[in-house]
């Protein structure tokens, strides 16, 4: 079940409206959601994923051990019918 596997997908940014295909995921895989991780800190990683259409989720509190400190990770995600619509909108 595609749903279950977890995927590093890139996001592709596409000319000046940052428009992020995840074709591959949604309509390739047959994803119903996909999520990303962020470093807590790190807020303009946040700012693209939300200008992708994704929602932000919560924090995950000392998620990832990094140079022997665990960090915090910021969690957004989108779905495919918010996909759907946000595609629909732009063409």
């Amino acid at each position: 079940e595609p749903d279950s596997k977890k995927l590093e997908l890139m996001l592709e940014f596409v000319g000046e409206k940052e428009y992020c295909r995840f074709s591959f995921g949604f309509e390739e895989v047959g994803l119903h959601r996909i999520e990303a991780a962020y470093m807590e800190e790190n807020l303009a990683s946040r700012r693209v994923m939300e200008k992708c259409g994704m929602t932000f989720e919560g924090i995950q509190r000392e998620a990832r051990l990094i140079k022997g400190a665990y960090c915090n990770l910021g969690v957004c995600a989108i779905l495919e019918s918010e996909w759907r619509e946000g595609k629909r909108i732009m063409n």
